[in-house]
């Protein structure tokens, strides 16, 4: 752990910030040091890079008072402990995980619930960060609401699946349940109409039901939907493939499914653009 330090304009002093990670990558830190989700200690920047997103970089960090220090690829790559760190590396506090009770309702003031209801992403089991990253990107590009995965079993939101995000972890609400089944019986109780994408699903994507909110679920890389989780979605989908070739990688299976959703629904409308709970 990093104790960095920041100035606070309100206090009139420098305070101290703990770290606990070093995430990496351009649009990563950036997206960090935009969404102001979490704690930042210092930022590292390669020597004698100069580019119009190191300037931006460079310009936030100096307004919020966030100690910038030079680095060579070398050291750049020992902190971050990846060569793919672009350049840009910076030691942060823990990105924000909620608990499904802090998923706001659906229902309106007067109890209905809008035909333009939000989509939620549900992670079975998601171990590739690369893949929990991906997923992410697309969830937040396609305008779900948050992402829910899985405390245990789950790549979860690590420096890698953070760059493997572009960085929209960083914006997009992420839930942690502890029991997956039990979770999706409580968005059941939410209004949620919970929909398993498996290639085995009895229905095509496109015929989705979706007259209210939508909890999407993809499963693990290997072994797909687990059978507690099926028997806890309303309806099995799968996507439109070739016959004697179906099988995708669930990060791009579940950007399409995401996307064959959103075609029928009004969810590209712009909200805030980072996603805050309040």
């Amino acid at each position: 752990m990093e104790a960095g330090t920041n100035v606070n304009p309100d206090r009139g002093h420098e305070e101290k910030i703990e770290t606990d990670q070093f995430i990496y990558g351009t649009r990563p830190v950036l997206e960090c040091l935009r969404a102001g989700r979490r704690r930042v200690g210092h930022v590292y920047l390669l020597g004698g890079r100069k580019d119009f997103r190191f300037s931006e970089i460079r310009e936030v960090t100096t307004k919020a008072g966030i100690p910038v220090i030079l680095k060579s690829r070398e050291e750049l790559a020992h902190l971050s402990g990846s060569s793919d760190h672009q350049g840009v590396v910076a030691s942060v506090g823990p990105l924000p995980v909620y608990s499904l009770e802090e998923l706001p309702n659906e229902a309106s003031t007067d109890g209905v619930v809008s035909t333009s209801a939000s989509v939620v992403l549900v992670l079975d089991s998601i171990v590739d960060p690369r893949n929990f990253g991906a997923l992410c990107r697309s969830a937040l590009a396609l305008g779900c609401r948050g992402v829910v995965f899985t405390k245990d079993r789950s790549a979860g939101p690590s420096p890698a699946a953070l760059k493997a995000s572009a960085g929209s972890m960083e914006r997009i609400p992420l839930f942690r349940v502890t029991n997956l089944p039990r979770a999706l019986e409580k968005l059941k109780e939410r209004n949620y109409w919970v929909v398993g994408l498996a290639e085995e699903g009895e229905h095509l994507i496109d015929d989705v039901w979706c007259d209210g909110p939508i909890a999407l679920v993809v499963g693990s890389e290997d072994k797909g939907l687990r059978r507690l989780v099926r028997k806890r979605c309303d309806q099995m989908m799968r996507l439109k493939t070739l016959d004697d070739f179906s099988t995708l990688n669930v990060s791009v299976a579940g950007a399409i499914a995401l996307y064959e959703v959103n075609s029928k629904r009004d969810l590209m409308a712009p909200r805030d653009s980072t996603h805050n709970l309040s």
